[in-house]
């Protein structure tokens, strides 16, 4: 199945100058599904959910995507992650973690750069 010009140009559209040499050639090779529901999916809610279930599948018999193609994706979520589009999940009660402010983690980690 090869993949439509307009898909390949929405998702450079998306990457955008910055990300363009991100652009996941072997997803779109060898799984051009993907790259079409990524495509579809890419500023909604259900992207986020949609990367999760391509790096850890509750189907059986599934091998996983091999390390290039798996490489790509993941450099498409921190991509994903840098332009906002993930958002952190809220802080639940009860959480370990709940004591760190995210205000206060970012400066002290400023501080040290």
């Amino acid at each position: 199945m090869a993949l439509a010009p307009e898909i390949r140009n929405s998702i450079m559209a998306q990457l955008g100058p910055a990300y363009a040499h991100a652009y996941p050639k072997t997803i779109e090779r060898d799984y051009p599904h993907v790259l079409e529901k990524i495509t579809k999916l890419w500023g909604s809610l259900d992207m986020e959910k949609f990367f999760e279930e391509l790096m850890l599948t509750q189907r059986s018999g599934r091998q996983g995507f091999p390390p290039d193609a798996f490489g790509e994706l993941l450099a498409l979520m921190n991509i994903y992650r840098k332009l906002g589009l993930i958002k952190a999940p809220p802080k639940k009660e009860g959480d370990v973690w709940s004591w760190i402010s995210e205000v206060g983690y970012e400066t002290s980690r400023e501080q040290e750069s």
